[in-house]
């Protein structure tokens, strides 16, 4: 993985749920009521965020659901769960964040196991779409931590992987980067406890989304 003082940075793809949106809360009441569809035992936020994985399915099996149950409801689990994702708002300072390294002409991504439609739908909404060149979802990519979503960010900013950050806040996100060469930025401020992110060993650790402007500021080339 590349070391950050040795690298220009041309390139950062973003994690969505919990990294570029502050969407814990709405997503762990929207998990917890599908749970109860399912008849699942509840559990508490913490053990949720220690315990979440993709893909979303295992989740489900891991607390008890069967494979069949979790197919013959999937249609319903996915309405409750986008009703409770209906005002989610993105992190604090994504906004600027972004603005700032598209006034860079620095190519940004997202990677998320979210529909690619509803990403679209809120980025228009919020005035960002314009920002991001690539969408990719696991409609059409496995999901992390498979590093083909990243290696196809890569193909399609025309970024080399040293030029690259892969920024989320699942040991996932940092697998998949690191699988893909690119250099990792764990987000600890999103889904996952900040000491279980740091075990997976991420490039760098941010409290801040606005950290990464200066990564970008201390290695970019003007």
């Amino acid at each position: 993985m590349p070391k950050f003082q040795n690298i220009t940075i041309r390139g950062i793809l973003f994690d969505w749920n919990g990294t570029l949106v502050n969407d814990l809360l709405p997503a762990y009441r929207g998990w917890m009521a599908c749970f109860h569809l399912l008849g699942l035992k509840e559990i508490s936020l913490l053990e949720f965020r220690r315990t979440y994985a993709l893909p979303w399915q295992s989740f489900y099996r891991r607390h008890g659901a069967d494979a069949s149950t979790i197919r013959r409801h999937r249609k319903e689990l996915s309405v409750i769960y986008r009703r409770y994702q209906r005002n989610i708002r993105l992190s604090p300072g994504a906004k600027r964040l972004i603005r700032q390294l598209h006034a860079r002409d620095i190519r940004l991504g997202i990677l998320s196991d979210d529909p690619r439609t509803e990403i679209v739908r809120r980025l228009k909404r919020w005035g960002l779409r314009h920002a991001f060149t690539f969408i990719g979802t696991s409609e059409r990519y496995p999901p992390k931590p498979s590093p083909a979503g990243v290696r196809a960010f890569l193909r399609s900013a025309k970024r080399k992987p040293g030029e690259v950050l892969f920024v989320g806040d699942l040991p996932d996100d940092i697998s998949a980067g690191r699988s893909a060469g690119v250099a990792t930025v764990a987000y600890l401020k999103g889904w996952r406890p900040a000491a279980m992110l740091k075990k997976a060993k991420p490039g760098y650790a941010i409290q801040q989304l606005k950290e990464i402007f200066r990564l970008v500021q201390r290695n970019q080339k003007v």
